[in-house]
């Protein structure tokens, strides 16, 4: 597991922090009167009725009222000035993009042929209404697949886990960590790849047989006992539920399996079962319950004898919240619950995770990109509390484990296809014992490819 190291705070940054901050608040306050000098969204509507020529207004009020999370209302608007003027590619073009979002792919396709039809429309809006209509075009089919992928360098100030202080405890006796691992920063190559197949059974209840897959690897330059790899395949039926005042609620129960490896070595497989449901309670707002088993066998590795997880059954209950905060805004809250009953008393535990992350899409620098670019800040939070202490580290104190992160992503689109990801993460490990306090800031990046 990757440790974090601690971050350096300086002036400068204070300063700039400063800086920013002013700035923020600053845009925020001229946001503010400019937002409190526009007509409502009735009065603006009504003012495209009286004057369906001025576009620059028409475009700008479907923005708000995407933002504003009525998609109808901006797609009314588009859709109007298509009417009244069918030569008007962009409109015709932000029609499908808000179609497609709504789930409507057969009014999406429509609109992008419509763009792609029309020689006159400019390449860079054709460039961008073709990946849409190959999108688009997928969802309609009934046996959809989806891929991921990432490739790419990483560096991790803390990459062999040294605990702060450079001891470990023995049997309650401290040792010093030596030999390569004692140098922390490390360089790593990674891969990642993400698949998806759905398989839509074409009812009204919109059931779906949905099949995903995750693989991870990644191979250190110089520190090869700490190469991982994982791979995990999980499988089950999403089923249609009739709630009122909830269309789209689901639920999905699953199987799942997996198998890691750490220095080239086998480390843990596990099976289990779960099922996890999805409530939209409003039209900007979703609730995803769920609970999940695995029954894991862990192979404890001989230059790591003390484990984080053994063989044993593992719980988690929890669920999360999603709420679009404006059409390319989306906040995520997630809590959870562990419980962990491993074969041997010390190596059983119960604990909790809080987290939350912000999604924020927006325009890329560069008209002719297909696809919207976005940043997604996170932080997380997690405590273990182990029953009984474990006489191979430490005879009389059970563990207590704190678990802090921080970072973001940034996933930037060259074309419909590929792109660049970014990844930053501080995380810190705070423990009763000495073993497990551990800080790592890690950096990634790479050329992605999606489908």
């Amino acid at each position: 597991m990757p440790r974090r190291d601690e971050l350096t705070t300086t002036g400068s940054r204070y300063l700039s922090a400063a800086t920013a901050g002013a700035a923020v608040l600053l845009g925020a306050f001229a946001a503010t009167q400019a937002v409190a000098q526009e007509p409502s969204l009735p009065a603006a509507y009504n003012h495209t009725l009286a004057h369906p020529t001025d576009y620059d207004f028409a475009f700008a009020l479907a923005h708000r009222a995407s933002d504003a999370n009525d998609p109808e209302l901006a797609i009314n608007v588009l859709e109007r000035m298509v009417a009244y003027n069918p030569k008007l590619n962009r409109a015709k073009y932000e029609a499908g993009v808000a179609y497609f979002r709504l789930g409507s792919y057969e009014m999406a396709v429509q609109y992008f042929q419509q763009v792609l039809a029309d020689p006159a429309a400019d390449a860079d809006l054709r460039s961008r209404a073709d990946a849409y209509l190959s999108a688009a075009q997928r969802q309609r089919l009934q046996s959809r697949w989806s891929v991921y992928a990432q490739t790419g360098v990483r560096y991790q100030s803390n990459a062999g886990s040294v605990p702060d202080g450079g001891n470990i405890l023995v049997q309650g006796t401290p040792f010093a960590v030596t030999g390569t691992s004692a140098n922390k920063g490390a360089w790593s190559a990674f891969g990642l790849l993400s698949v998806g197949h759905d398989y839509d059974f074409q009812n009204q209840r919109g059931d779906v047989f949905e099949t995903r897959f995750t693989g991870f690897a990644s191979e250190h330059f110089k520190l090869n006992a700490y190469n991982i790899g994982f791979a995990e395949l999980s499988l089950g039926p999403k089923l249609g539920l009739d709630i009122a005042g909830m269309p789209g609620a689901s639920i999905k129960p699953y199987v799942v399996g997996g198998a890691a490896s750490v220095g080239n070595s086998y480390y843990t497989s596990d099976v289990g079962a779960g099922v996890v449901a999805h409530l939209p309670v409003s039209q900007t707002v979703s609730i995803d319950p769920g609970f999940d088993w695995r029954r894991a066998d862990v192979h404890l590795l001989a230059n790591a004898p003390s484990t984080l997880l053994a063989t044993g059954n593992y719980y988690t209950t929890g669920a999360s919240v999603s709420w679009q905060l404006a059409s390319n805004i989306v906040l995520q809250v997630g809590g959870s619950y562990h419980q962990g009953v491993g074969q041997r008393i010390w190596d059983r535990f119960d604990g909790a995770t809080a987290e939350t992350s912000l999604k924020i899409d927006f325009a890329p620098p560069i008209d002719s990109i297909p696809r919207r670019w976005s940043i997604a800040p996170f932080v997380k939070y997690s405590t273990y509390n182990f029953s009984n202490p474990n006489p191979f580290v430490d005879p009389l104190n059970a563990r207590h484990d704190r678990f802090y992160a921080v970072g973001g992503t940034l996933d930037a689109a060259i074309t419909a296809n590929f792109g660049i990801g970014i990844g930053v993460q501080y995380a810190k490990t705070a423990s009763n014992i000495s073993n497990y306090k551990v800080k790592d800031v890690s950096v990634s990046v790479g050329p992605t490819f999606r489908y």
